[in-house]
């Protein structure tokens, strides 16, 4: 048997299935059941599970751990782990996230609708994109692709949480994956205190003094093509003036650079403008037309009720 569904089946105890005599089994659909002990499957009798399915039950915090310790072990078949509706709350979703640092097999989680909000949505993201060094960054979790941890309710950790599991969605490999978070997430200066502020990271100014210096050109050169001029302006103030000078780098050019592309940028600008400007402009003279019209009918009114009453 490699399919067991038992959705709605009133089981409370995992072992009373004795899930252990299914070697074979690749999925286990337990939901809305009253599962309160799923310890069976702390074992190795399930060596080929690929996709569990709990929602709906109450596993609590001993169940987190066992799952945990499946995530953990070497050799993990799990692709999905649906824990929607479970009672779950902050402190068992850093659990499972902490487990899923190593993980490179799980694909799809689904927390939704459970007790953990903030907490949960700042570990998922961590897992996801440790912005506490360049390294780090590149080495965040690229397995996780659809991860589920949020609430009806939106807000900007979680939206970065989904924006990470996107790009695990659809970077590739896991070494063009880590150099895309790193670009995305390291390289852009706004973003990465963003993210240090969210992740409770002291945020430097010179994230790149741990990279080998022969490595600087490449990184800078990526700050330019992928964030623009200013982004690397930024970049090399905090290594400036030794950096500068190893690269052979004119300030002032590069400012002028900075301003010539502001320039253009305005005068884009300033193209657009101008049909609003001219449409503006002939709508005054409609409407001065309009007033100077009822102004002369109000005369020619005026003139013919004095008319009349001279009459």
């Amino acid at each position: 048997m490699t399919h067991l569904h038992c959705h709605n089946c009133n089981v409370t105890d995992i072992s009373s299935l004795e899930v252990y005599n299914l070697p074979n089994l690749q999925t286990l659909n337990l939901s809305d059941n009253s599962i309160h002990n799923i310890s069976a499957l702390d074992t190795d009798t399930l060596p080929n599970l690929q996709r569990l399915d709990l929602g709906h039950n109450n596993i609590g915090r001993d169940g987190c751990i066992i799952l945990s310790n499946l995530l953990k072990k070497e050799g993990s078949t799990l692709t999905a782990l649906l824990l929607a509706h479970t009672n779950i709350g902050d402190e068992e979703a850093e659990i499972i996230a902490t487990s899923l640092k190593h993980n490179t097999t799980l694909k799809t989680l689904d927390l939704r609708n459970n007790k953990g909000i903030e907490r949960c949505y700042r570990a998922f993201l961590k897992l996801l994109v440790d912005v506490s060094s360049i390294e780090n960054t590149y080495n965040s979790n690229h397995t996780l692709k659809s991860c589920c941890v949020g609430q009806y309710l939106r807000n900007d950790v979680l939206d970065r949480v989904y924006e990470a599991s996107a790009l695990n969605e659809h970077g590739g490999n896991p070494k063009s994956i880590g150099r895309l978070k790193v670009i995305k997430y390291q390289l852009n200066s706004t973003t990465r205190k963003n993210l240090c502020s969210i992740q409770g990271i002291e945020h430097s100014s010179n994230p790149f003094a741990d990279i080998e210096p022969i490595l600087l050109p490449n990184i800078l050169a990526l700050i330019g093509e992928e964030h623009g001029q200013s982004e690397l302006y930024a970049a090399l103030l905090p290594m400036a003036p030794e950096l500068l000078l190893l690269l052979y780098i004119d300030r002032e050019a590069m400012m002028r650079s900075i301003m010539e592309s502001n320039k253009a940028r305005i005068d884009a600008l300033a193209k657009e403008m101008a049909p609003l400007i001219a449409q503006n402009a002939a709508m005054e003279r409609r409407l001065e037309l309009a007033k100077l019209g009822d102004r002369k009918q109000a005369v020619v009114d005026g003139d013919e009720g004095g008319s009349g009453e001279r009459s």
